[in-house]
């Protein structure tokens, strides 16, 4: 049988380490903008979970089809969900449909 030994830090020691300058002021940064309706999140996976099947072969290997207007990271990449859902694809039979 083992022993757990919880580990306890003294009291009397902070519990955060200070930085320095932290009397700067916060500059703030612009959001990206978005044109038309944006999809919301709760929306989006609806639509995904909705069209998870294929309606002409009935399997569950389907991929989305989305437009290249995604937001952009800084290393350029898109984030995932930000880009507009247009249809889906069918990797079995390969029939594409457009999102209900």
């Amino acid at each position: 049988m083992t022993l757990l030994k919880l580990f306890a830090p003294p009291l009397d020691s902070p519990a955060t380490i200070p930085f320095p300058n932290q009397d700067l002021p916060a500059i703030p940064l612009p959001l990206p903008h978005r044109r038309g309706s944006a999809m919301s999140v709760l929306q989006r996976s609806r639509t995904i979970f909705e069209n998870r099947i294929c309606p002409d072969c009935r399997q569950a290997s389907v991929s989305t089809i989305e437009l290249a207007d995604g937001l952009r990271d800084a290393w350029s990449f898109t984030i995932p969900g930000t880009a507009s859902l247009v249809g889906f694809h069918c990797k079995h039979c390969g029939s594409e449909w457009a999102a209900r």
